[in-house]
């Protein structure tokens, strides 16, 4: 039985009460029925409070599912121990495409014209291949987006259902980063990630554009782990993949992977 109070009460804190009592419905639901059902779309700090309802059952387990490998924003099923069959998902794949001759679009100008039609909840991963982009969305906003998604900004685009084993693998660059930091203070590591000075760093954290571990940076002054997840704006992710000591001159060495 999940204490729906008790965790209710945790994320009352962060203002994430009201996602949390959304996610323990669903989960409560699963608890009665002894089948599975699945969330809306969440983001990858949002998953994680349905892994902490659902490490409050005995009964339940979470699944991700986002379409794509690798996907960053998936809905969260929650399928009883009892349940033995196949899961079957409610979202729909769609494939934008426009004339790449005149037009360039970006992804955030994709996301702001879908989310004009409909909510984020609704919507999974956008991601841009070379014939456009493919995005997966819930299967009861497909059709309206279908109908009412005509421009992306100036651009005129036509948007077609694809299959869902059509999505094409998320392809990820990633850099390795050799670094010494004077502390694992997360304006110097992330600086040192970024390839930006403290001083730009500082100010991105204060305007909210960094995230550690997928939510907003508390300040400057957090310290970073190793496993730690750092994001910044529009510049991809930084993972603090080892801390390995302390060089002669009394500087931390660290390892990061840049995720572009």
């Amino acid at each position: 039985m999940i204490d729906k109070d008790k965790i209710i009460r945790y994320y009352k804190a962060t203002e994430e009460d009201i996602l949390a009592a959304r996610l323990i419905e669903i989960a409560e639901s699963v608890e009665k029925n002894k089948k599975y059902k699945a969330s809306f779309f969440l983001s990858p700090s949002e998953f994680q409070i349905a892994e902490v309802i659902c490490n409050a059952s005995e009964d339940l387990s979470v699944v991700a599912y986002g379409g794509f490998e690798n996907a960053e924003r998936n809905k969260a099923v929650f399928v009883h121990r009892d349940f033995k069959y196949q899961i079957v998902m409610d979202f729909v794949a769609l494939e934008i495409n426009w004339d790449k001759r005149y037009y360039s679009i970006a992804h955030k100008d994709l996301l702001g014209a879908i989310l004009a039609i409909c909510k984020r909840e609704f919507v999974g991963d956008i991601v841009l291949v070379e014939t456009g982009a493919q995005v997966v969305v819930e299967e009861k906003m497909a059709e309206f987006l279908l109908q009412n998604l005509t421009k992306v900004g100036a651009a005129e685009v036509s948007i077609k259902k694809i299959a869902v084993e059509d999505l094409q693998v998320k392809e990820q660059k990633t850099k390795v980063i050799t670094a010494t930091v004077a502390n694992l203070r997360l304006d110097a590591v992330a600086a040192a990630g970024y390839s930006t000075s403290r001083t730009q760093m500082n100010e991105g954290i204060k305007l909210q554009q960094v995230k550690l571990n997928h939510k907003p940076a508390k300040g400057a002054a957090q310290e970073v782990k190793v496993g730690d997840t750092i994001s910044y704006r529009g510049r991809g992710r930084v993972e603090v993949v080892e801390i390995k000591g302390i060089t002669k001159k009394g500087r931390i060495s660290i390892v990061l992977h840049r995720i572009l």
